[in-house]
């Protein structure tokens, strides 16, 4: 009798997982507890948000990309559990596609963002500027913080010996690991590195969970107020913003994960029904998590666009 009740189980995770396959994803799941009652957030990005409610977005076309501008105030923060602040999103389908010819739209659209917040910021060229890459370097989809860091361009080394290039900014990068990894709050490792070399802005590189599958590997977000670490799948760590770090945090975010209620949620919109699977809504503490099945070469794709967004913002001005 066991053995027949470990077959109908094998067929079923089979039978989900071919299902996946056919519509180009693939799954892995994510086993967690949500602790203290608190509901998974849905979506890291205020784009879906904006799409939703009608909040004004200002666009512009930037080569072959398309970036909008999000200002949240304190009320509507509070309604879509963000942060007041501005939020810059960037749409191409070019990763995706795998037309490199158009990355350099993409990274040139990154950069003038960064150069304008390092405008605000007054950042000049011998003030450190500290890049972060958040993630686990084990987990493909998770694994976009730790590979942008690995393409930067670091210089600080060559601060201190007095041969920083005039156009050269002055740069160090870490990727922390996730704790599960060092025992130790990503944010706490940062801070004790902040409090020590003393940088005028933190540049935090994290993959995010968005709501729509459009959404994946399509979208940057880039923030002047937080990121939080695991929040889109429901493993919130302590956040990185000014607040915890003491000065300007800069925040670059892509959606790689789509949880799968979210999904099945967005099918139903579609097929106009409120009817979703007990399946998908009953056990809160099993997480699907949906990801492309070409994740591994986007991944690489999304962290050359990045750094390559990132070293010509910081070291060609």
């Amino acid at each position: 009798m066991q053995e027949v009740f470990f077959e109908i189980i094998d067929r079923l995770i089979f039978s989900l997982k071919t299902f996946l396959f056919n519509h180009f994803l693939d799954i892995f799941i994510l086993f967690g507890h949500i602790k203290n009652g608190d509901k998974m957030q849905r979506t890291d990005l205020v784009c879906e948000d904006a799409a939703k409610e009608n909040i004004v977005e200002d666009r512009i076309k930037s080569g072959t990309s398309t970036v909008s501008k999000i200002v949240l105030d304190e009320q509507q923060a509070k309604k879509y559990h963000k942060k007041a602040g501005t939020y810059y999103t960037i749409y191409s389908d070019a990763v995706l596609k795998i037309e490199h010819k158009r990355f350099e739209d993409l990274y040139k659209a990154l950069a003038k963002i960064i150069k304008d917040f390092l405008k605000l910021y007054s950042i000049k060229k011998d003030d450190p500027v500290f890049i972060v890459g958040l993630g686990n370097y084990e987990v493909t989809p998770d694994s976009l913080g730790p590979k942008v860091i690995d393409m930067l361009l670091v210089t600080r080394h060559l601060a201190k010996m007095g041969k920083l290039e005039e156009d050269m900014q002055n740069v160090l990068a870490l990727a922390p690991g996730v704790m599960a990894q060092t025992g130790v709050e990503s944010v706490d490792i940062c801070k004790a590195i902040v409090d020590k070399v003393k940088p005028k802005l933190v540049i935090v590189v994290d993959a995010l969970a968005s709501r729509s599958l459009e959404r994946l590997n399509q979208t940057i977000q880039i923030t002047d107020t937080s990121i939080r670490p695991g929040s889109g799948v429901g493993n919130n760590r302590k956040e990185f913003s000014k607040d915890t770090l003491g000065v300007p945090v800069l925040c670059i975010g892509v959606p790689t994960v789509v949880d799968i209620r979210s999904y099945v949620e967005e099918l139903m919109e579609k097929f106009q029904t409120k009817d979703v699977s007990p399946v998908i809504t009953e056990n809160e503490d099993i997480q699907f998590m949906v990801t492309p099945k070409e994740i591994d070469q986007n991944i690489i794709d999304l962290s050359h666009v990045i750094s390559d967004g990132l070293n010509l913002a910081l070291h060609h001005r």
